[in-house]
Parts: C-alpha cells; structure tokens; sequence
C-alpha cells in the first residue's frame, strides 16, 4: 500500500504551476490504488461484491478527473487529499480498536478458563466437599474451638468465590459460563457456611466475605431467571450410599 504525507501534498499543491500536471494525474492514480488496498484489507467489513462496486466506481471516477481541466483537478485532488487522509486514519483507528476488543475477549476467554482449572483442583473440590457433609445446618451448640476448625476448613472455599466475584465485578472473566456451571456449587456453599459467615461478622464488625455474597446473589438471580429449583445439598457419603 502506498503511503502519504497529505499535509507535504497540501503545502506542495499551494506553490502549483502547469509543470506539475502531470504528478497530480500520477499522485490520483496512486491515491485510488492506496484505497483500494485498503478496502482489500478490511476483508470482513466488505463483501467481494461490494468491495468489486466501490473499485468501479473508483475507476470511473479517475477517468472522469483526468478529462478535468489543470485547476478543477488541483482542486478536487486537493479535496481528495483530505477525504483520503481522513479515511485512512479511520481505517487504522477501526482496526486499533477491533485488535484490542479481541484482545480483551481472548484474555477474559483465557482467565476463565484458568478460573475453572482452579477450581476443580482435587483440594477445592475436597474442601467443598467438607462443607456439604460437616457443616451443620445451624451452629447455636457449637463452641468457638469447634467454629473455629470448621472456619479453618472452609475458609479456602470462601475465598476462591470471593476471588471470582471480584474478577466477575472487574469484568476480568465471563459471567455467564461461571454462573452456568458453578452457580449450584455457589448457592450452596453459601447456604451452608452462611451461619459460621454471620458469626465471624459479628465478632470482626465488618462484612466479611461480602463479595462472595454478592456472587451468591448472582447465583440465586441466574437460578430465578432459568426457573431452576433450589439445589439439594448432598454429602459424598450420602450419594454413594
């Protein structure tokens, strides 16, 4: 494709005199020919007939400035210079911009996936699977050396979700396919440490683990939406037998 310096052609076109003619039917051709390279590089923006109307009409309209007389092309090549100028930094701004949403897409596809390898590693799934068949459904005769080990086992779950929903909230990874395949999982690791999460709250004053409340809410709006039922909470030992 060829390059321009339009500002250099426009200062140039300031000093023209009838010996310059000729570069200016030149300067044309090779201005129509740098369009039509780009529209060759926009594949997917074009179709093969459209891109095949806009170099006919291209044509045609080269043969009709080359039967201008000396000043009409001074003039329209002046104004061509700033169409072209104009289009070819459009052109390089759209394609900028689709290389770096594609970009983004492929880094959101990457640490998704990533998110799902981590969370199917043999100690996530074991430490979730403490909280199905060990955590009771209320821990009013629990005391505080009990909570504690229980808070000991869950807490690598509960901070494996709260990194989701940060990620989720930072728009770093996908929310559909999480909540699709992990939304269940969420609901119910929620539902059972939700007694241990209110007691460690009132002992530190704070929300603790709000974010990975704030995925379960997401979880309970993707299982309202779907119309799914309220998932039970089995144990492995109570599958198996």
């Amino acid at each position: 494709m060829v390059a321009f310096d339009c500002p250099y052609l426009l200062d140039q076109l300031c000093g023209f005199s009838h010996e310059r003619i000729g570069l200016v039917q030149q300067t044309i051709e090779m201005l129509v020919e740098s369009i039509v390279g780009v529209l060759r590089e926009l594949p997917l923006s074009l179709t093969s007939n459209q891109r095949r109307k806009i170099m006919e009409m291209l044509m045609r309209l080269l043969e009709l400035v080359k039967n201008l007389n000396s000043s009409d092309q001074i003039a329209f090549f002046a104004f061509l210079v700033n169409c072209i100028y104009v289009l070819l930094v459009s052109a390089t701004l759209w394609y900028v911009g689709r290389q770096f949403t594609q970009q983004k897409k492929e880094h959101r596809l990457h640490e998704t996936l990533t998110m799902f390898e981590k969370l199917q590693r043999e100690e996530m799934v074991e430490a979730r699977r403490y909280i199905y068949e060990n955590l009771p459904e209320t821990i009013e005769r629990l005391d505080d050396r009990q909570l504690i080990i229980h808070i000991q086992k869950t807490e690598k779950t509960f901070i494996a979700f709260t990194h989701v929903s940060y990620l989720l909230q930072e728009e770093y990874i996908d929310k559909e396919p999480i909540l699709e395949n992990y939304w269940a999982v969420i609901w119910k690791c929620w539902k059972k440490g939700e007694g241990i999460i209110a007691w460690i709250r009132k002992r530190r004053g704070d929300e603790y683990l709000s974010k990975f409340e704030g995925l379960f809410r997401l979880s309970e709006e993707y299982r309202a939406r779907k119309q799914l039922p309220e998932p039970k909470i089995y144990g492995i030992s109570r599958i198996i037998t």
